[in-house]
């Protein structure tokens, strides 16, 4: 079921964010401990340790920040690398995305493709295809069944043991049972939905204007070159079988959010990362100002 998955995917990542929260713990207290017992067993004028105790603070927590912006910068550098190799030379041009995130974008065999890859690690692949209608795959579940009912959509029974484990929401039924019928259709939705891990969550959406396929908590190692081009391929004849299919009768148009997501989201990345360096502009502030008083309450007598 999703909902075991979801908690796997939950449950692993509150236990890596658990293990960092206690290494930082670790290193700030031990730091601020031992830069508190040396400042104080120095053989120093008791006028000017304080000050000697301050400024150091001041030094370890600026370091830190620093320390950890690096590692987070060659780590953003490292994994796009590593993504670049696998996403251009398909003639996609790639670039940053949120903070930590990347996107692709450009064409494949004739089609528009848009790639971004970002928290979760969640991937997805937009492929181009003017089909003017929905269609949503993914793994039956309570959560997916909600939201079909909220959303009054009614799921799709193919009658076909192949297709037991999936909840198949569409527009247009007619049409929809065409594809999946489809002896190659069905034999890309069925690949195109293998998850390759135990808490990975696969979604296929047909939409308006594209296809889409998502891959969330899914593991950077296994996009590579080999997986991707598969992926890639598997979508363009997709696209290329429900192209051929009589039109649908129930259609749908492509909305304004909905066109800019799949195409352009950089408009969003930039007050994202605005509001990052006010974050840290507010805490180099906050150390100053931490700095100021310890200076305010020693000449005052405090």
């Amino acid at each position: 079921m999703t909902e075991s998955r979801l908690i796997k995917a939950w449950g692993g990542g509150c236990a890596r964010r658990f293990a960092l929260y206690i290494a930082v713990a670790i290193v700030v207290i031990g730091g601020f401990g031992c830069l508190t017992a040396v400042t104080f067993l120095l053989p120093i004028d008791e006028d000017l340790r304080l000050y000697v105790w301050g400024g150091s603070l001041l030094a370890f927590i600026l370091i830190l920040v620093l320390g950890v912006i690096a590692w987070g910068l060659w780590s953003v550098r490292q994994r796009a690398g590593k993504l670049d190799s696998v996403f251009t030379p398909l003639g996609l041009t790639g670039k940053m995305y949120l903070q930590n995130g990347r996107q692709y974008h450009g064409t494949v065999r004739g089609r528009q493709v848009d790639v971004y890859l970002y928290r979760g690690p969640t991937l997805q692949i937009y492929l181009a295809a003017p089909l003017g209608t929905r269609v949503g795959i993914s793994r039956k579940g309570i959560i997916q069944k909600i939201a079909a009912d909220k959303l009054e959509k009614e799921i799709l029974n193919l009658g076909d043991p192949g297709f037991d484990h999936l909840g198949i929401y569409p527009l247009d039924h007619r049409w929809t049972r065409e594809l999946l019928t489809d002896p190659r259709a069905s034999e890309i939705i069925l690949r195109l939905t293998d998850e390759q891990s135990a808490v990975e969550i696969r979604t296929l959406m047909i939409q308006p204007n594209a296809l889409l396929l998502q891959l969330g908590h899914t593991q950077i190692k296994n996009i590579t070159p080999e997986n991707v081009r598969s992926w890639m391929d598997d979508l363009w004849e997709l696209a290329r079988i429900a192209g051929g299919l009589r039109p649908p009768t129930k259609t749908a148009q492509e909305s304004e959010m909905e066109h800019t997501t799949r195409t352009e989201r950089s408009k969003y990345t930039w007050p994202i990362i605005g509001i990052t360096c006010g974050v840290f502009a507010l805490m180099a502030a906050c150390m100053v100002g931490v700095a100021a008083i310890f200076v305010l309450l020693e000449k005052s007598g405090v």
